[in-house]
């Protein structure tokens, strides 16, 4: 799958991008590895470092393309071996999936488009038609579907990463080496997956925006002008749970520290809310961002209190003291 491009030509990233993600047109993603790091060899290195941070554990990157390094004819990028290949798990080809569509959604404007042109009114002009056919108005229609892409090799077979979103919920599901036709059984197989998840999974939100979590409402503050803060969510808290299994999650709370020092900033990270699996089911493993949990933050400022609040604090805390071990001693005389 390819456009032409000419030695002499000229071409926009926009123009490359869409070639590449659209319709799997390698020389256009050869370009674009150019372009960020100098050179395809030096991307690959890039690629492979970023797999690494993104916490993938199972593959190997060693060219821009996708495909084996055999099938570009000794113009495989220096450092590589002619007969390497690239090698991604389905896991790690879900979680890199993952990443790309959290930090980067603007993807889906492009990844969904069914149909478009390359060099529209030019002589290069040619219709770029999406290889994924369960975008809407295609053959394998699937409602939701907008991404992700598609491949194949000799050694991976038919393969397609696919996402879809609907009623909140986005699902990604990854198949590798699909049997039967190389264009139609991805796809027959990918909605297999889709059905599953969509039939029998509902996202649930288990706190609002701006909420308190139970028994966690505050966080105390040293030398503050208040003792302590409120801390809320960040965001909602919200992940896809098996229908009928929602009384089996439960908050789990895990504070960075269990005292803040003065002065405390409106907003601040002070821990993260996640939910605990208590059902008899094993747990599904999520490998998504959004069940990772939400951050949870103060929800008003404390300034640092002034040497005679403080003073009269520790006033009042020593005499405390004294009284709790009158009361103390006083009880246990009866």
């Amino acid at each position: 799958s390819n456009v032409p491009l000419r030695k002499d030509g000229s071409y926009t990233v926009k123009e490359l991008y869409q070639a590449t993600a659209i319709y799997s047109a390698n020389a256009a993603a050869i370009a674009l590895s150019e372009i960020v790091a100098g050179s395809e060899s030096k991307f690959v290195e890039l690629m492979n470092k970023k797999a690494k941070e993104l916490g993938m554990k199972d593959f190997k990157f060693v060219n821009a393309t996708g495909l084996e390094n055999k099938d570009l004819h000794g113009k495989h990028p220096s450092g590589t071996n002619a007969n390497e290949e690239n090698e991604v798990s389905a896991r790690d080809m879900a979680l890199l999936a993952d990443h790309l569509v959290s930090d980067y959604p603007e993807i889906l404007d492009t990844a969904s488009i069914a149909k478009t042109k390359f060099r529209k009114g030019t002589d290069d002009e040619m219709d770029m038609p999406n290889w994924n056919f369960m975008l809407k108005g295609l053959v394998q229609e699937y409602k939701g579907v907008d991404g992700l892409k598609t491949g194949s090799t000799d050694s991976a077979g038919s393969c397609f990463t696919a996402t879809a979103e609907r009623n909140g919920m986005r699902v990604i599901s990854v198949v590798l080496n699909a049997k039967g036709d190389i264009h139609t059984a991805r796809f027959k197989e990918t909605k297999k997956m889709l059905d599953y998840a969509f039939d029998n999974f509902t996202m649930k939100e288990f706190y609002a925006k701006g909420a308190q979590v139970k028994g966690n409402e505050t966080v105390t503050v040293d030398k503050g002008k208040e003792t302590e803060v409120g801390i809320v969510t960040e965001k909602a808290f919200s992940m896809p749970v098996k229908n009928g299994e929602e009384k089996n999650y439960k908050a789990k709370v895990t504070l960075n520290k269990d005292e803040l020092t003065a002065p405390v900033k409106k907003g601040e990270k002070v821990g993260t809310l996640t939910a605990s699996y208590k059902g008899e089911e094993k747990d599904y493993g999520f490998l998504g961002s959004d069940v990772s949990g939400v951050n949870l933050v103060t929800e008003e400022e404390d300034e640092k209190a002034n040497w005679f609040i403080l003073t009269m604090r520790s006033i009042g805390g020593f005499f405390a003291g004294i009284w709790n071990s009158i009361v103390e001693m006083v009880t246990g005389w009866f």
